[in-house]
């Protein structure tokens, strides 16, 4: 009983685990005399709590006795060394006890001791270990658990740290509206941060750009990424640079910046013209762009990408496509979020039901269209309350 609650304060005192493992195998030495003891920490442990463990002078890998006990969650008694011969790790000694270490009806770990010579392992002195092996259990859970714990906040606080930078380096252009056009851009974000861009900006000769850029990746990676997108872009377009030269320069730059770690960005990028009549368009890797005519049986466009998406290879040109504008037209650009969704999550049977939804809103405004998109959304998947890739909308509308 004395040794129970030596056992029971060292693990409240000890500030490390190990150290609660040190003194707690010298104290079970007093009351239970072995010659050999051996504690297996398996490697489903948080890894920081395994390598820590497993320096233990007396962490000791899976033998047969160790697995038979692993396996069937029972103890193993011995009380001769021809019961245990089979086990070339344990078989010089006489008698000896395996016993499972648990907590919540789970085997978490396996205590073994022996000894060369018998008295054998008595009734009491059975209990004894058995009692050790249950605090044993109960502090491997808790430091596993606590360490679960602490990676999840951890990866809380990021997720907000991420969200507060992209609502700060990434803003939602609110709608605008200016003589010749007006612009509707709404998101709908998901659980984790991700790297949707929207924007739309003027160029020094009185045009303006629309950008939608979907970057790869969640969390703080791509809320950086898209950040780093969203500067690159905008230094461009200050500089009034040719839209195929703006898309040629900014995957330069993506591309020196990342060096090899494999990020990228699909990105779309509109030039309107200053007399709002004509769009230059070009799509790098990024869902289809797409052009709709006055009225709802009117003409449509799609414009696909003509290359990868940013950030993958150097020195590469894209192709920039023209499409004549007249009041009524509309430009419509989206992220995948929007219709990568629900049991037809490919591109075809995806993309073919979104277009053909926004062409029998589209006479209706943007607003209209994003709201018949989230309706099919909910219909589909009334139970799912978070949408689980960002969704994002850029609808632009020549005006008479």
């Amino acid at each position: 009983l004395a040794a129970f609650y030596r056992l029971g304060d060292a693990l409240i005192a000890a500030e490390r685990l190990p150290d609660f493992f040190r003194r707690a195998v010298a104290d079970l030495a007093k009351v239970v005399p072995y010659d050999r003891l051996s504690l297996h920490f398996p490697s489903g442990l948080q890894s920081k709590l395994y390598d820590e463990l497993s320096r233990l002078p007396f962490a000791g890998p899976v033998h047969a006795v160790e697995e038979r006990v692993l396996n069937s969650g029972h103890e193993v008694v011995w009380q001769s060394a021809a019961e245990i011969s089979p086990d070339q790790a344990w078989g010089e000694f006489e008698c000896g006890f395996s016993v499972p270490l648990r907590a919540g009806g789970v085997t978490v770990g396996v205590l073994t001791l022996a000894r060369k010579r018998q008295p054998y392992l008595v009734a009491a002195e059975l209990s004894t270990a058995r009692t050790y092996a249950d605090l044993f259990g109960i502090a491997l859970a808790n430091a596993d658990h606590a360490l679960v714990r602490e990676r999840e906040q951890q990866a809380l606080r990021e997720l907000e740290i991420a969200a507060s930078m992209q609502n700060d380096l990434l803003p939602l252009p609110a709608t605008a509206e200016q003589a010749g056009w007006r612009a509707v851009v709404r998101r709908r974000m998901a659980r984790t941060v991700a790297g949707d861009y929207v924007d739309f900006c003027p160029m020094p000769d009185g045009g303006l750009l629309l950008a939608m850029v979907d970057v790869m990746g969640k969390g703080m990676s791509a809320a950086l990424f898209a950040g780093m997108v969203r500067t690159a872009l905008r230094m461009l377009a200050d500089t009034g640079v040719p839209l195929a030269r703006m898309i040629d320069d900014l995957n330069g730059i993506l591309c020196r910046q990342t060096g090899e770690l494999t990020l990228f960005a699909t990105c779309a990028l509109v030039y309107i013209t200053p007399a709002h009549d004509r769009a230059l368009i070009v799509n790098a890797g990024h869902c289809p762009i797409l052009w709709l005519g006055p009225g709802l049986r009117g003409p449509s466009r799609e414009f696909a990408p003509s290359g990868p998406p940013l950030g993958l290879y150097r020195a590469l040109h894209y192709t920039v496509e023209e499409q004549p504008l007249a009041p009524g037209d509309q430009l419509v650009m989206v992220t995948d979020g929007l219709y990568e969704w629900g049991a037809l999550s490919d591109f075809t049977g995806g993309w073919t039901r979104l277009v053909n939804l926004l062409k029998s809103h589209h006479t209706e405004g943007g607003e209209a269209m994003w709201e018949a998109i989230q309706r099919r959304i909910h219909d589909a998947l009334p139970d799912e309350t978070d949408p689980r890739d960002d969704q994002t909308m850029l609808v632009w509308e020549r005006r008479a």
